[in-house]
């Protein structure tokens, strides 16, 4: 038999504290997509062609289960670079609003984080529609 000890369960100040915290998170990352989508336009973009992309993949090829997680998962991969990329040009931009020889390589190195998901979102797409057309048999 096995016991789990997780100490003891109240619902003090800490507990609500703890709920609340949790909130404010979840509250500050729903900011953050919204400021990331009014203010970025490669993120609106890429919003825009993945949600293309995966009702494309759904609809019109049937796709097996893990097919369609790997077309979402790439998407995902995709949205989260983006995401970083976002926020740290942001932060450059603000911190150092002129141009900098240091701070535009990186930003190119952050866009090209988000290049290389792209090329494994392709490589996704290109094998499961190479499989689905009769190209590869894998």
């Amino acid at each position: 038999m096995c016991y789990f000890y997780f100490g003891s369960f109240d619902v003090s100040s800490r507990g609500v504290a703890a709920v609340r915290k949790k909130i404010k998170s979840i509250v500050y990352a729903l900011r953050g997509l919204r400021a990331a989508y009014s203010c970025d336009i490669s993120f609106r973009l890429e919003l825009a062609s993945s949600a293309i992309f995966l009702v494309f993949g759904y609809i019109v090829w049937p796709l097996s289960m893990p097919e369609f997680l790997f077309f979402v998962m790439s998407y995902i991969l995709i949205i989260t670079a983006e995401l970083f990329n976002t926020a740290l040009e942001q932060a450059l931009d603000r911190l150092h609003p002129g141009r900098h020889e240091a701070i535009g390589a990186s930003k190119d190195i952050a866009a090209a984080a988000v290049f290389v998901t792209m090329l494994f979102a392709g490589f996704v797409f290109v094998v499961i529609g190479g499989r689905h057309l009769g190209i590869w048999f894998v």
